[in-house]
């Protein structure tokens, strides 16, 4: 099933999607959902290669560029979508970074 077709804004609560079968779910229990199964699947190298992920310099000054521009209301519809799927990437990493951390000291040696 195509999620976009099965979701349509929600007519009373902002910041959450209405979902088919009129159950609400926001944004952030969906990245959960997403995330705690590749939490369960860390190892103490790949929770470390997680935390060693790093933006490049290129990507960090498109985003720092991104971010002035949509402070000054100046984005143009593509850089509007662009910018927020950097931010929301940026979301799911720091979910992902903050699961690591868990897990290591959890399992410290």
């Amino acid at each position: 099933m195509n999620l976009s077709a099965a979701c349509l804004p929600h007519p009373r609560k902002a910041g959450e999607l209405y979902v088919a079968m009129n159950a609400t779910i926001t944004p952030a229990q969906i990245l959960g959902e997403l995330v705690e199964p590749l939490g369960r699947a860390l190892t103490t190298d790949s929770a470390r290669a997680l935390l060693a992920v790093r933006t490049s310099e290129t990507a960090q000054r498109r985003i720092a560029e991104l971010a002035d521009r949509c402070n000054a209301g100046l984005l143009t519809p593509e850089e509007k979508a662009e910018y927020q799927l950097l931010v929301e990437v940026g979301d799911v990493m720091a979910l992902l970074r903050t699961r690591a951390r868990l897990y290591l000291s959890e399992h410290a040696a």
